[in-house]
């Protein structure tokens, strides 16, 4: 199952280390968005949604 990992950059909550590692998982993709914090779709609901449908495209949904 493909999954699309998103965090913001300047999250001080999630360690990007760990997310990388999971996201080394077959059909994972890793996405950070640069200048957001922890509240990803709140700080930037407009780059989120553009990498989950750049995702979306990319897997061909």
């Amino acid at each position: 199952m493909p999954v699309l990992v998103l965090w913001g950059s300047d999250d001080p909550l999630v360690d990007p280390t760990s997310l990388l590692q999971h996201a080394r998982r077959p059909n994972w993709t890793p996405r950070p968005i640069d200048d957001v914090g922890h509240l990803l779709p709140v700080e930037a609901p407009d780059l989120c949604a553009q990498a989950v449908g750049q995702w979306l495209a990319g897997i061909g949904a």
